[in-house]
């Protein structure tokens, strides 16, 4: 089956994927990494949370798209050996998101990938200046006030009121997942070799820990 009819939408493809310049190399990047790191994982099942036109399964023999709003949405289809979410948990507001975390907890025996943007610090100050400068800036209540701008550079994302990327922080995440995965990596994707610090994407790497398994929400 061809991709216009399984629905890959080819003008979101060109856009972030297919133009040439920077911005084409950093949304790139995380299916580099994922390849990176799923290789010799052989046959796996697989679940992807967020993948939008499951681009990076297209030429898988058998993929199944199921739109879910809410985690309690996801079809019961066993267990599943990986688990990827790239770019995907930056955008869930707290409560959704912890329940989306404990869903893969309990779907996944295996390996989870996630890859979340750094939205904190001197990497968020730059990329603030260049959306702002040369992108047009923000929109509705994801525009920071100078105050946010102020509290996310040194960090201090507990002092900012979440909405999307805004006041997202990867720490946070980090131990949302411990709950339920035992973390096993976590570095820079963009720039590939960056340290954490100057990294624009961050990929973390779990394992679904067997000991303490799924108990449900705390």
């Amino acid at each position: 089956m061809d991709g216009k009819n399984r629905g890959w939408s080819l003008s979101y493809n060109e856009r972030l994927f297919q133009s040439r310049g920077l911005r084409s190399a950093y949304h790139l990047e995380r299916y580099r990494w994922l390849a990176r790191e799923m290789a010799g994982i052989s046959s796996p099942r697989v679940i992807e949370l967020g993948c939008f036109d499951a681009k990076i399964w297209r030429d898988a023999g058998n993929v199944e798209l199921v739109n879910c709003v809410h985690p309690s949405q996801i079809p019961d289809r066993g267990t599943f050996d990986i688990g990827v979410v790239l770019e995907t948990l930056e955008h869930l507001p707290d409560p959704l998101l912890d329940e989306y975390i404990a869903k893969l907890g309990a779907l996944i025996h295996g390996k989870l990938f996630v890859s979340v943007p750094r939205e904190r610090g001197l990497i968020f100050l730059a990329k603030y200046l260049a959306k702002t400068l040369f992108y047009g800036g923000y929109a509705g209540g994801g525009r920071p006030t100078p105050r946010d701008v102020f509290m996310l550079t040194l960090s201090r994302t507990n002092q900012v009121k979440r909405c999307d990327h805004k006041g997202f922080d990867e720490r946070v995440l980090i131990k949302k997942l411990s709950k339920y995965f035992r973390i096993e990596k976590v570095s820079s994707i963009f720039p590939r070799f960056a340290p954490l610090s100057l990294s624009v994407t961050v990929g973390i790497v779990a394992r679904s820990d067997f000991k303490t398994g799924y108990r449900g929400l705390p």
